[in-house]
């Protein structure tokens, strides 16, 4: 009668470490997504800041570079870019101060979300949706401002 005991002990212990080696893997699999992901988000924001940067120093073709396919499509020019960055998100060209707070997820694309102040003062949240194209990697899609009431002296 021990024989069978012993047997099951011996599956019992093969199944457990089976079982190990599985949740081994998996999390493998999930550190190595993390880490992509990571890597995809910190991509993303740095062409957020290079675009940043570009119209910082009034490089407005390096700027317009950083714009997805269908907004360069749309606006046809890094000139007509700048005329519509000027005229409806001036806080985003040579902010006095900005601040990453994180992504978050719009469903259709990443948000990556960051606290501008403008020169004049003026401070708002800003989301860049992003989209990864397959020949130009991360790409900015859009941009949405809210605004914060008061100014920041």
């Amino acid at each position: 009668m021990e024989a069978p005991s012993s047997i099951s002990l011996f599956a019992i212990r093969k199944l457990w470490l089976w079982l190990f080696g599985v949740v081994v893997l998996h999390s493998s699999f999930l550190t190595t997504e993390a880490v992509a992901s990571e890597l995809a988000k910190d991509n993303a924001k740095a062409v957020i800041e290079a675009q940043i940067e570009a119209m910082a120093i009034d490089d407005w073709s390096k700027a317009f570079s950083f714009a997805s396919p269908a907004i360069r499509k749309r606006f046809g020019s890094p000139q007509r870019f700048k005329e519509m960055v000027l005229k409806g998100y001036k806080i985003v060209y040579r902010p006095r101060s900005i601040s990453f707070q994180g992504v978050e997820n719009f469903g259709v694309a990443p948000g990556f979300v960051f606290h501008l102040i403008g020169t004049d003062g003026q401070a708002a949240r800003v989301v860049y949706l992003m989209i990864k194209d397959e020949d130009e990697g991360w790409r900015i899609a859009g941009v949405q401002l809210f605004n914060i009431k008061g100014k920041i002296i």
